[in-house]
């Protein structure tokens, strides 16, 4: 019963079942009952034949009922953000304290009694004898986030709320209250014949062959020619093959930063065979007792994430369903599955960079609220989370709380990266949660969606200011709950695309401001490097602000610029001090071991002046060779130390607008590089 599950609510009328093996399986809907028992047993039986890959509620009822539901559990709630205690508040306490000593009756503030529920159940506040007891008897739960520093009330019912956010508002403890609101996924664009970009047959042949004959040492993932979007000969893809050969060579062996990214979504199949070697594993809980907090955050058995669409949150281990939709699932394959497996696909992200921390807000449906999503936010941020990917919004005036909860992760090195829509609209007066969070924060990314063409796709929500770069969107192969792999196309498959990139730029970052000896990489930086290293064509001028789509190897030679401008400005380097080989090991990615690569002897000393100025924009292969002696089987055209060498054409890569130049990684002749020519050819 690995292939689907099955969830049944008195909304739910019909079913949908989504067949793995279409040419064997009929599409099967059926009118439901909760004492349906001989339908129950058809599912099973189904689920068991391997023809399904997942049933969903299909028809609008189902889907409106669920909608509801998230309504009216957002409206029962209230997100407060508090104003930093001042000395004279501390006084008044003190004050308060002593009136109780003395056997008087003190006016407690709404900041002290909610505070003071926190975690705690609402009869402690029915003993309570002061003017607002009354509202605080009709509390449910006060939920502290303290990552990001704010309270969740929910109260028994809509009108005890209403009641409580007058008073708050007039309350000048309080810097910001609002009422919860309902968020949901984007439907998934269904592929009509006339929107599809697929291949001809003989295309898709070629294409198939190309991928395998080329990059087949470098994975071993049988589905990986099905993969357009990591590498085709028409280049309308993110170039994953070279930033994984140049990852390697930087890293030489050496370990690497794990850079945690949260699926803030409908959860992860922690036990896909392509991701449960890529998922995040909470030690004190997965050597725990089962059944107890052990870590005593509050959420039982988070051993791979936590589900925050039920209420008290509930763990996601061993034995709990990860994802009972499939959408969160199939972000996370993108992102990270695991490479050279044996198994499906490959991730964007390099196995030895990622791990995937399963943050689930949204229910069977779809649905789920703010204030779960900020708590997925809490929960990630106090687990080390660097990057959020979230594939899921709605229009609308945008919440403070959000804006806080990003503004937090900001200040704790955090990234949040968002779905622009696939409502196909200028999103740049139409505000859309949270996808306009990146007009306002420097650590937020809205993401559009490309085709197989590269155009941007008609259903992909676009704006030139509002929606910071494109990636892949149409028919995106990943991973999907049972162990099987299927085509979603949306902004919500660009999304984690660049959430991907993005790992691997922190953990390659890590690394190089360690050798260059400064501080850690920011998201602004990161940020930049992805807008900057983009490949910009014309079909995403005025659709993108960076009017480029995601290219894995241009962004990390952008961020290698980003971090060498940032040390030669902090450090100002002392020429005579350093020695190829330590230059080559700070400042170049060390792809094809540089210097010895080219053929020069990396122990001389060299003209540092000139290898920075390179490093700014002439070539890196020129920059390298910049410091070599001469070998006996290359000529030097000058004849100083330090001089200009003639470098085969070869072995320099093309320079692609608005992005540093790089070596080029190994390429097996007849590889086509950007621009139209092959390897070897001058």
């Amino acid at each position: 019963l690995n292939h689907a599950v099955v969830k049944l609510t008195r909304a739910a009328q019909v079913l949908r079942f989504s067949f793995l093996t279409p040419s064997k399986c009929a599409l099967l809907v059926f009118p439901i009952s909760l004492n349906n028992m001989l339908l129950l047993s058809t599912i099973v039986v189904l689920l068991a034949s391997g023809c399904v890959a997942s049933v969903q509620p299909s028809d609008a009822k189902a889907s409106e009922a669920a909608k509801l539901s998230a309504t009216n559990r957002a409206k029962s709630r209230l997100l407060i953000s508090w104003k930093p205690e001042s000395p004279d508040r501390r006084l008044h306490e003190e004050d308060m304290q002593h009136l109780s000593e003395i056997g008087a009756t003190p006016v407690r503030s709404l900041r002290n009694i909610l505070t003071g529920l926190r975690g705690q159940k609402r009869e402690l506040a029915t003993a309570l004898e002061d003017p607002n007891a009354d509202i605080v008897r009709k509390v449910n739960e006060v939920v502290h986030l303290k990552q990001v520093d704010m309270d969740v009330v929910e109260m028994t019912d809509e009108e005890s709320k209403e009641t409580l956010l007058a008073a708050l508002r007039e309350d000048n403890d309080v810097e910001f209250v609002e009422e919860d609101s309902v968020v949901s996924l984007d439907p998934l664009v269904q592929n009509r014949a006339e929107n599809e970009t697929t291949p001809e047959p003989e295309e898709q042949h070629s294409l198939r062959n190309y991928t395998e004959a080329f990059w087949r040492t470098m994975v071993n993932d049988p589905l990986f020619g099905e993969q357009w979007y990591l590498d085709q000969p028409s280049d309308a893809d993110v170039d994953a093959p070279e930033a994984w050969a140049r990852w390697s060579a930087f890293l030489d062996g050496s370990d690497a930063p794990e850079i945690l990214v949260g699926i803030v979504d409908t959860g992860v199949d922690f036990s896909h065979p392509d991701l449960r070697d890529a998922m995040w594993r909470n030690e004190a809980e997965l050597f725990g007792e089962p059944g107890f907090d052990d870590d005593m955050n509050g959420v039982v058995d988070d051993v791979y994430g936590v589900d925050m669409s039920v209420y008290p949150f509930r763990g996601i281990a061993a034995g709990s369903i990860g994802d009972d939709n499939s959408h969160g699932t199939h972000c996370a394959g993108i992102a990270a599955a695991t490479h050279n497996n044996s198994e499906g696909i490959a991730g964007i992200a390099p196995p030895n960079v990622v791990r995937i921390v399963a943050l689930k807000f949204l229910d069977f449906f779809g649905f789920g609220t703010t204030a779960d999503a900020i708590a997925s936010f809490d929960y990630g941020l106090s687990n080390g989370v660097k990057i959020f990917s979230n594939s899921w919004g709605m229009f609308g005036s945008l919440p403070n709380a959000l804006r806080h909860a990003v503004d937090r992760g900001r200040q704790r090195g955090a990234l949040f990266i968002m779905a622009a829509g696939n409502d196909g609209r200028d999103i740049e007066f139409g505000l859309r949660i949270p996808a306009s969070l990146s007009l306002e924060f420097p650590n937020a990314i809205t993401v559009a969606a490309t085709k197989r063409d590269g155009e941007i796709a008609e259903w992909s929500n676009f704006a030139e200011t509002a929606v910071d770069i494109a990636a892949p969107g149409e028919k995106i192969l990943s991973t999907v709950p049972g162990a099987t792999y299927v085509e979603y196309s949306g902004t919500s498959m660009a999304t984690p695309a660049v959430a991907g990139t993005a790992a691997l730029l922190y953990s390659y970052g890590e690394v190089l401001a360690g050798r260059l000896g400064v501080s850690p990489v920011t998201p602004e930086e990161i940020k930049k490097a992805l807008t900057h290293g983009a490949q910009m064509t014309p079909e995403l001028k005025g659709k993108v602000k960076a009017g480029a789509a995601l290219n894995v190897p241009g962004a990390m030679s952008a961020l290698r610029g980003i971090l060498t401008d940032r040390a030669y400005a902090e450090n100002g380097f002392n020429p005579e001090s350093h020695r190829c080989s330590e230059l080559e090991a700070s400042f170049h990615d060390g792809l094809g071991a540089d210097c010895a690569f080219y053929g020069f002897d990396s122990a001389v000393r060299c003209d540092f002046a000139s290898l920075f100025k390179n490093f700014k924009g002439e070539s890196a292969a020129t920059s390298c060779c910049a410091c070599g002696t001469k070998p006996e089987s290359r000529e030097r055209e000058t004849g100083e130390t330090g001089g200009e060498i003639s470098i085969p054409t070869e072995v320099l890569s093309e320079s692609a607008e608005g992005r540093t130049s790089d070596p080029a990684p190994p390429v097996p002749s007849g590889r086509k590089l950007r621009g139209g020519r092959q390897a070897g050819s001058k």
